[in-house]
């Protein structure tokens, strides 16, 4: 681990392929790639598919610009390709390399003959290293799905100033080449590189003791027993960090060099010898986050206008406001909670997972330590069971409110598919989606409502590949749903305001 981790923060400093190349795959993760010294060239690799990408039509300007495959090594599973993209918002908003990749999967699986370097390939034997100016990195893997003619992408990776330690104990130690290791033993390694549930399991264990310590000091440092109200608050508090730790990861927080915000703030009050919570923290959420014309101090930042409902000012706020620094490194320190784990903006669906984590974790900590779980009845529901649920009904209104048959309903909803998708199709669908009005009348934190936005924003966005007619942008789209389509009501305000933020 404290390999990948020095070699991971030498590239982010560098930006040089050859780091990558030599310092990463090569001595770190012992690939036996051939690197000539010191003129290095990517086709030196391997095998240069440029002109196959050109061919496939799949050369664009913010996409994929360059396609490189590494020689396959004895006892290896993978074929291996190195994947320029042409922007940097591939990798920083939304899932722009989604749709490359699986045109680039399906192209190479269906269109590519075969050679003596390869028989032929399945979806799943393929590893792709994408990145953008080798800033921005991300290992993309496809898997077979039980039942689905799309596969899963799994991904994983990292930016110019990310938290790494995820990608060292989590990822990448298991992409190591071990010569000896039989085809079983090897697939099983690179199953564990792109596991999320073994990253969201540790953290679950983390935040929950680090939420048991933080609640056993306040209650010390206020000399008062346990009660539902503290409790409350304990997790108004981590939600609040919680929140804008992925607040962090959208550009919309400033201080410091890097992206870091809660980090950078903390540490500016803790080398001060100044009260963070009350002079730093409380200030920015309470008024910065809340207050127009408050969004630039020299206290806090700069900071974006997010409005109430989180920090909406609880009683306990001024109460405990004179928190000592001390109580807070264990969650926004340099080792702390939050800055342990890669965190992204993007909430994973059955079919697109990224391994880090993602805003669902603010409504599952929720439901995970809400008082009187039992009897409130708050239990989280899983993607998958969210996702068929939403597709069923979407699938059921459809049917009952256009003329489109039944069958090509289902291959858009269920597998993205649109050959038999016909214009006058697509409108009616079109039609249909933004009459939809659905109602989640004891909604949590969530799930379904956003289970809801991500189908219909796919199908959405599948519709428009067929015509420039559609294109609307995903702002627009989802303002449209979440203004118009989705409602939720829930007993618990705590609960439909973690919905409203994530």
């Amino acid at each position: 681990s404290v390999k990948i981790f020095n070699a991971i923060k030498e590239i982010q400093g560098s930006k040089d392929p050859e780091v990558f190349v030599k310092k990463l795959l090569k001595d770190t993760l012992n690939w036996p790639i051939e690197i000539d010294e010191p003129e290095f060239e990517f086709d030196d690799l391997g095998y240069d598919w440029n002109s196959e990408l050109e061919a496939m039509g799949l050369r664009s300007d913010e996409g994929i610009q360059d396609l490189f495959q590494i020689a396959k090594f004895p006892g290896w599973p993978l074929s291996m390709f190195v994947v320029r993209f042409g922007s940097n918002s591939i990798f920083t908003k939304g899932r722009g390399m989604t749709t490359p990749l699986r045109n680039l999967l399906r192209n190479l699986i269906e269109k590519v003959r075969p050679t003596a370097s390869h028989q032929t390939w399945s979806q799943d034997q393929l590893l792709f290293m994408c990145h953008h100016e080798h800033e921005y990195f991300q290992f993309a893997r496809f898997t077979n799905v039980e039942g689905k003619n799309l596969p899963k992408l799994q991904t994983f990776g990292w930016g110019p100033s990310d938290q790494i330690r995820t990608l060292c104990e989590f990822n990448l130690k298991h992409l190591e080449y071990k010569p000896g290791l039989d085809y079983t033993e090897a697939i099983e390694n690179i199953e564990r590189a792109f596991d999320v549930q073994s990253v969201t399991k540790q953290f679950y264990s983390d935040y929950k003791s680090a939420f048991a310590n933080f609640k056993s000091e306040l209650l010390e440092h206020a000399g008062c027993d346990d009660d539902d109200e503290i409790h409350r608050y304990v997790q108004l508090v981590f939600n609040r960090f919680l929140f804008l730790r992925f607040i962090e990861k959208k550009g919309w927080l400033r201080f410091g060099d890097d992206g870091n915000y809660l980090l950078n703030l903390y540490n500016s009050f803790v080398d001060r010898s100044l009260a963070f919570y009350q002079s730093g923290f409380l200030p920015m959420a309470l008024k910065g986050l809340v207050e127009p014309g408050k969004q630039k101090s020299d206290v806090y930042g700069e900071v974006e206008l997010i409005g109430g409902g989180l920090f909406e000012a609880s009683k306990f706020d001024s109460k405990f406001s004179n928190l000592p620094n001390e109580m807070f490194s264990p969650i926004i320190g340099v080792n702390g909670l939050l800055y342990r784990y890669n965190f992204t903006v993007q909430e994973s669906t059955p079919l697109d997972v990224q391994v880090a984590i993602d805003p669902e974790m603010i409504g599952t900590m929720f439901e995970e330590l809400v008082t009187d779980r039992d009897g409130k009845g708050a239990f989280y529901t899983p993607r998958v069971v969210v996702s068929y649920m939403c597709k069923e009904g979407i699938k059921s209104v459809l049917g009952d409110k256009t003329d489109v048959d039944e069958e090509k309903i289902s291959q858009l909803v269920d597998n993205e598919n649109t050959t038999s998708i016909s214009i006058q199709d697509a409108k009616e669908i079109r039609e249909a989606l933004d009459g939809i009005k659905a109602i989640d009348p004891a909604c949590g934190s969530g799930a379904y409502l956003l289970g809801l936005l991500q189908e219909l924003i796919k199908i959405h966005e599948n519709l428009q590949t067929l015509s420039s007619e559609f294109d609307r942008s995903k702002y627009d789209l989802k303002l449209h749903i979440i203004s118009r389509s989705i409602f939720g009501v829930d007993l618990d305000q705590f609960a439909t305001q973690i919905a409203m933020v994530r």
